[in-house]
């Protein structure tokens, strides 16, 4: 498998595993089209919902970055001070959590959107 080139070239490459890729796969979206079509893959009608939002918001020139498996949220850190707006999935509900804590401001202002969903493919 070969593991896309990081939009942004001031991230940390230090943050992946050359063996297994990035700890985090996170990527430019510039189409939810065919994610729009399945919402079972993003946990629920709500996620949905705020998902084709910050579709909308993409289209209009803002940048949206996927966090899969956020972990602890540093990488979800680095892209909220870079500008990007974030839409962070993370499995683990006790992860989740605690970056709900993490990120309440960044969650009020619309930055950032944190859902408890694993992906089945």
């Amino acid at each position: 498998m070969i593991w896309p080139a990081h939009p942004d070239p001031s991230y940390n490459s230090n943050l992946c595993d050359t063996k297994r890729g990035p700890k985090n796969l996170s990527a430019n979206i510039t189409s939810l089209e065919v994610s729009m079509q399945s919402p079972a893959i993003l946990g629920s009608e709500r996620t949905l919902v705020s998902s084709k939002r910050q579709f909308e918001r993409a289209k209009s020139g803002t940048h949206i970055v996927f966090d899969v498996g956020m972990n602890n949220g540093d990488d979800s850190t680095h892209y909220l001070s870079k500008g990007y707006q974030v839409v962070a999935i993370e499995a683990n509900p006790i992860l989740v959590e605690r970056a709900r804590a993490r990120f309440q401001k960044e969650i009020a202002a619309g930055q950032i959107l944190i859902e408890c969903v694993g992906i089945v493919i």
